[in-house]
């Protein structure tokens, strides 16, 4: 089920579960939120998500 998507998210979102810490929900919200910021919407498949639901399409991951 997790194959289909963007295996660049996917490694961030991974990323961002390592670092946290659910003890500290504002500090572990501030680290997912720059990740985002600072490496996912930097990737070829943050621009492809984003246009594909506008163009209400399915999206073509590059992966990367």
């Amino acid at each position: 089920r997790m194959a289909r998507h963007s295996g660049a998210v996917l490694r961030l979102a991974k990323k961002t579960l390592r670092q946290t810490d659910a003890e500290n929900r504002a500090e572990a919200l501030a680290a997912a939120g720059q990740l985002y910021v600072g490496e996912l919407m930097k990737t070829a498949d943050a621009m492809e998500g984003l246009t594909a639901f506008l163009d209400k399409r399915t999206a073509e991951w590059k992966h990367r």
